[in-house]
């Protein structure tokens, strides 16, 4: 299993485990909800009961005092977990699409289905830079954002994309960083896009680094549902790397995998 797809089926478990805490707790919490009561010299706060917790069976309401402080808590507690528990369960089934659709593959199974001319050595060496659609240039978003700076003193977002830059330079490969991409009716930044040396074709690296966060953990569900449903393929001209709060990046495991979409 490749180290992405374990960390996906990780990070997948953790949302499980989190979503079924949520709803075992919303078991036990009082149903209903909260308003305000205006009086003549103060105002009080009132529970409007669900039926089935009134004895008569109908809806009633219920003035809260500071000795029903627990009672009042809990109802907010209810409406929180009430709205946080769909978007959870929104990106667990994004999450279990895309590790549904994740394809391993054998790089030596696929260069044998192809034909001769794909996998015998070329006679000639050397390609024209001009025919490769890849961008030139950088054209970030938010440059003021780009504070770390590799050997050369490029700028870049994170410690984390230094460092792919630097493996990169250590392999003798050039690349853009965050360059404009059209897809479809969208427009995206992939961190960094590369061209492979004989099909010219561009081959992007799109690095996760909060992945631990829920909101930026849709955002990341997202992008990489349009990547995919644009011809972007994981392992073949694309490549997802995710990092946590408690798991950095492993620069060898990227190297090898950078190797398999460039060779």
């Amino acid at each position: 299993m490749s180290q992405n797809l374990f960390q996906l089926k990780h990070i997948l478990s953790l949302m499980r485990r989190e979503l079924s805490t949520k709803e075992r707790e919303l078991e036990h919490l009082p149903k209903g909800s909260l308003y305000l009561k205006p009086r003549k010299a103060y105002t009080s706060l009132c529970w409007q009961q669900e039926a089935s917790q009134s004895p008569t069976k109908t809806r009633s309401q219920k003035i809260l005092g500071e000795a029903q402080r627990p009672i009042a808590e809990s109802i907010q507690r209810r409406h929180l977990l009430e709205s946080q528990i769909p978007v959870l369960q929104n990106n667990i089934d994004l999450l279990s699409t895309c590790i549904e659709n994740y394809q391993p593959y054998s790089e030596d199974d696929i260069r044998k289905s192809l034909p001769e001319i794909y996998t015998a050595p070329l006679q000639y060496h050397g390609f024209d830079d001009m025919t490769c659609s890849v961008p030139s240039s950088s054209q970030s978003l938010y440059p003021e954002g780009l504070i770390h700076k590799n050997s050369v003193g490029e700028r870049f977002r994170s410690k984390s994309e230094v460092q792919i830059s630097e493996l990169l330079r250590s392999m003798n490969i050039t690349y853009v960083y965050e360059p404009c991409l059209s897809l479809g009716a969208k427009t995206v930044h992939p961190d960094f896009m590369l061209k492979h040396p004989r099909s010219q074709k561009a081959i992007l690296i799109e690095y996760f680094g909060m992945v631990d966060d829920n909101d930026y953990g849709l955002r990341m569900l997202e992008k990489m549902r349009l990547y995919l449903n644009h011809g972007y393929i994981p392992g073949r001209n694309i490549l997802f790397l995710f990092e946590t709060q408690s798991s950095g990046i492993d620069l060898m495991a990227v190297q090898a995998s950078i190797k398999q979409l460039v060779s």
